[in-house]
């Protein structure tokens, strides 16, 4: 690393890392930042925890974390004007209802409604037809998005109730989608500058190459007017 530039450490929640490793045959974020030589320290985040690791052995300067949402809003707050970014995220801009606006002639879900959850349940499982697909409007994502079937109606309701979803949370209502494969891409300053496949049939399968008609997709969001940030990801999927 060149040193006329400040030295970066990364502090990486292993609960984010771990379980996406699957069988990629690439590195995790916390060995790719120590191949090149960053100072890395990896702690496991602890749900409903009130502070993060105390052994974090960084102090004020330049460093950045990784990990959940909810690892990464904790340590920004406990470590606020020390750590430099710490993080960077316009939430506010990631949100469904934030950039349909903008690019919903080419979104996967197109069709979608916005419903506070607890509408969701009001209206009952036949209101939205043999089957639809959920989601937070929010991009901290206080659960995954997923198809809801009628056979598992009641046992995703309650998996929902015991996760604490708010019935006033916003969510995202569309029909669903069968999708063959699912592409990453990176967005800076109205570029597509990396990507890749990380999904494949319903299946981890993390690959370099990427299909010429995904990453022209991709760049086909980042020359829009609207931009959510600098910097972002894209994801686009292969119906």
């Amino acid at each position: 690393m060149s040193s006329d530039r400040p030295q970066v450490s990364w502090v990486v929640d292993t609960l984010l890392t771990e379980r996406n490793r699957g069988n990629t045959g690439f590195p995790t974020m916390a060995e790719a930042a120590a191949n090149l030589g960053y100072p890395v320290y990896q702690t496991v985040y602890e749900p409903g925890s009130k502070a993060p690791d105390p052994n974090i052995p960084f102090g004020p300067g330049c460093v950045m974390t990784y990990g959940t949402h909810q690892f990464v809003r904790q340590a920004s707050m406990a470590y606020a004007g020390r750590w430099s970014p710490g993080a960077f995220s316009r939430t506010e801009r990631l949100s469904y209802s934030a950039y349909a606006p903008y690019i919903g002639d080419i979104l996967l879900n197109d069709d979608f409604i916005l419903l506070p959850y607890g509408e969701v349940l009001r209206r009952g499982f036949d209101a939205f037809g043999d089957a639809y697909f959920l989601k937070p409007d929010a991009v901290t994502k206080a659960f995954t998005g997923f198809v809801m079937t009628r056979g598992k109606y009641q046992t995703e309701l309650e998996t929902l109730k015991k996760q604490g979803v708010d019935p006033g949370m916003i969510c995202v209502v569309a029909k669903p989608r069968h999708i063959e494969a699912e592409f990453r891409f990176v967005v800076a300053d109205r570029q597509v500058v990396a990507g890749s496949q990380y999904r494949w049939d319903d299946r981890l399968d993390v690959r370099l190459d990427v299909l010429p008609i995904c990453r022209e997709l991709a760049q086909e969001v980042a020359q829009r007017e609207w931009q959510a940030d600098r910097c972002y990801t894209c994801d686009v999927a292969l119906l």
